[in-house]
């Protein structure tokens, strides 16, 4: 018992120390510890996890380094944000760095979808998706859609508490309202029912929080040895134990609306009117080509895949869209003055390719505040990046999207100033038109094959849920609140968008 008790009475000090010590220093760069690794450095910036990321690359050479782990963890970690390392992995060199099965193990919520797969299974599924959204009757319903739940719902709503904002005590939180928005729209295109979370369908909120729970969770897994959270997955402990309650909110949450797809399919004879993605996925794998995703498991896994790839993406982009826009009064006013100008009476997603302005400062925002800000890589065979540094299989490749759009060295001095005319090219007689970057240099959508699919389908919603919010309406931040990035594999704000909002006097409709 003594014994146990001198050397405690060493290490709790010492461990003191250490974390004083790491404290003090004047760079990011973690301390490579004897045994430890740099682990306990990861561990001392995980509140911040993004923004430790970028600090340690900037200092980088090339914008990349190796992250070691404890030594009986095996967890070697490359991160980087240089955009010729980006091209590298994702495009010239993509077959040696798939997704892997460490990255299919993080996310395994997602089960085989089409974010978590290689090989043919991902050509095969990115083939169904692409025959799916290419269909005209649901690039229809896309425009649509949207505009009926936000002339129907987001916009009335808005009108009263523009009404109402006279009380000092009144504010939204417009990312929680801009997020159940978009989750009515996006399970709307995905499988054809309004859940009404917007309207006030309280049933809807635990599938909400079971998602918020595991987007912080995969963080975890992400910086935590492999052996530690599967390890308390085992024994179904800690982090783990609410992971697998969250699961089980979402599988019956996905379930249920596949089964309601399915009765509604059984009793409606003639489906062709009908645009969502569920229904367009269940006539194609009719087809002897698609007879391998004949499941209900299949149809779970790309449902589950396609809300978190589109609807909490679109969701957080928006927020920190309005956010910065707030923040710039001179962008609000030209985005005003723009959407103005290219309203009509009949207002419709076809008019959104005239708002220039818009798209880029759409761009802008996803370059500063990227909705996916990381990318995970495993190697296949040993590879020297241009970077000059050499991958070998069992290393992990993480890339920063979030780091990439802050790099002076990639996009300038004034890197972190939200300027949309860096995506806009003027030409003598002072017209313009978009300047489009690589997207290995602007990496919010990926690069190469894996480019994200629905990057058109994206920046619709987006410009006209923005145009019309912006016409509308001027959102004024609570003076004092913090906006920070919360710690999750999607990006969104830790304590919300708290706004009061204005009717814009001089518009209407």
């Amino acid at each position: 018992m003594a014994c146990w008790i001198l050397l405690l009475s060493i290490f709790f000090p010492l461990l003191f120390l250490l974390f004083q010590l790491m404290r003090k220093r004047s760079t990011s760069f973690p301390l490579n510890w004897p045994i430890l690794g740099m682990l306990p450095g990861i561990l001392m910036q995980v509140h911040r996890v993004h923004d430790w990321c970028t600090e340690v690359l900037t200092e980088s050479p090339n914008f990349t380094f190796m992250f070691h782990g404890p030594w009986f963890s095996k967890m070697h970690l490359l991160f980087t944000c240089d955009p010729a390392n980006i091209n590298h992995i994702l495009n010239l060199n993509v077959s040696n760095y798939p997704k892997g099965e460490n990255f299919k193990d993080i996310f395994d919520i997602l089960g085989d979808g089409l974010i978590t797969t290689d090989s043919e299974s991902w050509k095969n599924q990115r083939k169904l998706a692409r025959l799916s959204m290419a269909k005209s009757r649901f690039h229809s319903a896309v425009g649509s859609c949207t505009l009926e739940k936000m002339n129907n719902t987001l916009l009335p709503l808005l009108n009263k508490m523009a009404a109402d904002n006279s009380s000092p005590e009144l504010k939204i939180n417009l990312q929680d309202l801009i997020w159940k928005f978009t989750f009515d729209v996006f399970c709307l295109l995905i499988t054809g029912v309004d859940p009404g979370y917007l309207g006030g369908n309280s049933s809807v909120s635990p599938f909400a929080k079971a998602i918020e729970e595991i987007e912080h969770i995969l963080v975890i897994r992400h910086t935590v040895p492999v052996v530690w959270w599967k390890l308390q997955r085992f024994f179904g402990v800690g982090s783990e134990k609410k992971m697998a309650d969250a699961r089980k909110v979402v599988d019956s949450f996905v379930e249920q609306l596949i089964s309601n797809q399915k009765q509604d399919q059984e009793q409606e004879k003639d489906a062709s009117a009908t645009a969502d993605l569920l229904t367009l996925y269940m006539e194609l794998i009719k087809d002897e080509e698609w007879m391998c995703f004949r499941s209900d498991k299949f149809l779970r896994d790309s449902l589950l895949t396609f809300l978190a790839a589109g609807q909490g993406t679109v969701a957080l982009a928006l927020s920190w869209f309005f956010w910065l826009v707030a923040m710039n009064p001179r962008v609000e006013a030209k985005l005003e003055e723009e959407i103005k100008s290219k309203r009509t009476n009949d207002h419709d997603h076809k008019e959104m390719d005239e708002l220039i302005y818009l798209h880029a400062a759409l761009c802008e925002a996803l370059r500063l505040f990227p909705s996916v800000p990381l990318n995970h890589k495993s190697v296949l065979k040993t590879d020297v990046l241009p970077s000059g540094h050499t991958v070998c299989p069992g290393t992990e490749i993480i890339i920063s999207m979030y780091a990439l759009g802050r790099m002076k060295g990639i996009w300038g001095e004034d890197c972190m100033e939200f300027k949309p005319e860096r995506w806009i090219n003027y030409d003598e007689k002072g017209n313009y038109q978009l300047r489009f970057e690589a997207s290995y240099k602007f990496g919010a959508f990926g690069c190469g094959p894996r480019t994200c699919v629905g990057r058109g389908i994206s920046f619709i919603v987006m410009k006209l849920v923005a145009s019309a919010l912006i016409y509308n309406f001027h959102f004024e931040v609570v003076h004092g609140h913090v906006v920070q990035p919360n710690v999750s594999v999607v990006l969104g704000m830790k304590n919300g968008l708290m706004v009061k909002v204005h009717k814009r006097s001089s518009n209407t409709g």
